[in-house]
This record gives structure tokens, sequence and C-alpha cells, in this order.
């Protein structure tokens, strides 16, 4: 749920009276579904705390706050939480009912019922801080408003520059999408397919080497043997015929020839 700091000058708000004489009041019209409301308790002056009152949309009180004696300023304190009411217009009042050392208001916090984040309420008070005379800290905080009377009274309160501001919340670290996974599986199915194709290819290229080199070795040996097999011619040149014993074979006459 989104929260909206009220500002004690926001035009709501409705003041009577100095805030230190008992029976003075505020009116303040918000929006949303329930109100907080914080405050300073002072350091006692006269040794009399204030006591005050809240009731919602003119119905009967719905809380009183009656604060410690305190020897110091306590800054951002609560003094007020209504119940959760339906998202709407509503009116909350407040009360000092007694002549006191004044009943300091900070600021109103309003839950408006939507989600669009919260607001940080920050200030130099939270750290126990002497409140400044104009401006708390930055451009988120308003002037304060004082109401005096022999005494001064400071509502501060922290405002937003606008009538709501979203906290900015830390993201941590961002996990990938499907379309970055898919991309990064499709990247390294590639991957993986072109690596085998390329030893693939290598593979084949070597067993065609080694099927060549074979072959080759093969037919060199298959070409000598062939060679070895085939008879020389025998050769007799005329000088060795001539000079030669001729061969004399024993040849019968036919009879009468003679």
């Amino acid at each position: 749920m989104s929260k909206v700091v009220i500002d004690d000058s926001d035009s709501s708000i409705v003041w009577t009276g100095p805030w230190i004489v008992g029976g003075n009041t505020a009116l303040v019209t918000f929006t949303g579904t329930s109100i907080t409301v914080y405050g300073t308790i002072p350091k006692l002056v006269n040794n009399v705390s204030s006591i005050s009152q809240y009731s919602l949309d003119g119905g009967p009180v719905a809380g009183t706050f009656a604060p410690p004696p305190s020897p110091v300023v306590r800054f951002q304190q609560k003094f007020f939480t209504s119940p959760d009411l339906l998202y709407g217009m509503h009116q909350l009042h407040v009360l000092d009912t007694i002549s006191s050392d004044g009943l300091w208001l900070d600021f109103f916090v309003v839950t408006t019922g939507l989600d669009s984040g919260a607001l940080s309420v920050t200030s130099a008070e939270a750290n126990g801080l002497p409140r400044p005379a104009g401006r708390l800290n930055s451009s988120t905080l308003s002037g304060s408003t004082t109401r005096t009377n022999g005494f001064m009274q400071s509502i501060t309160a922290l405002k937003p520059s606008t009538s709501s501001v979203p906290v900015a919340h830390p993201r941590g670290p961002e996990q990938p999408t499907e379309s970055t996974l898919t991309s990064s599986k499709a990247y390294s199915e590639s991957w993986i397919i072109a690596v085998s194709l390329a030893v693939s290819g290598c593979a084949l290229f070597m067993a065609l080497i080694v099927t060549v080199y074979s072959l080759r070795r093969l037919r060199s040996s298959l070409h000598g043997v062939h060679a070895a097999e085939i008879p020389e011619p025998f050769t007799v040149s005329l000088e060795q015929s001539l000079s030669g014993d001729l061969l004399c074979i024993p040849w019968d006459a036919p009879e009468g020839a003679i």
C-alpha cells in the first residue's frame, strides 16, 4: 500500500488556537484507508505534558495520547494510528485537551490503499539531530510552521513534492528471460553442430588420403609382379647364325629319285 505524508501547511488542515491553551483543535481531511499521527515530545518547561485526543468522521474518541515527561526532546513519536477504514474521504479531529507545554504535531501519514509503492519517511530527526529552523532535510521536507504565545510551537512535517512519491526499491540481479535462455541454447547447439561437422570433414579427408595412398601402393606392387613374369625373347644375331654349326637333318630320298 502506498503512503502519502501530509504537511502541517497543507490546505486540508484547519487549525484553531495557539496550541498552548487547552481546547485547541486541528481538523485533517484525507483520502485513504487509515491515518497515523507523528509528533514531537518536547523537553518539559512547566513540567506539564500535553494530552491529545483523536476521533474520526465526527465519531467518538478513537484514541488518546499522553506522553511521559521527558528531560530531552524526542522527535517522530507515534501519537495515534486509526483503525482500518473504507477507502474514501475521511476527517481526523485532533483535540489538545489541557493547557500544557504545548502539543507538537509533526506530520500525518495516510495509507491510500493503492499499490504504487510506499513513501519513505526520513529526516534529520530520526538520528536525534536538532530541528533546523528552515528545512528539515532535502526537497521532500517542508518548512516549519510556528505558533507562538510566549513559547514557540513547531509543527514540521515531511512533504513530498507531489501528492504521492513511490519509493525506489533496490533491484536484485536480473534473472535471464525465456528468450535469452532460448537464444543461448540455440547458440550452444549451433556451436556443437559446427564443431561436429568440422571433425567429420577432417575424418573423411584423412580417410580419402589413406585410400588413395593404399591404391597407389597396390598398383605399384601389381605392376612389378607383371613385369617379372614376362620372359625375355631369344634373339640370335646374323653373325652367330653364319659362324655356328649348321644343323644337319638326315633326309631320305624317295625311291626312284636317285
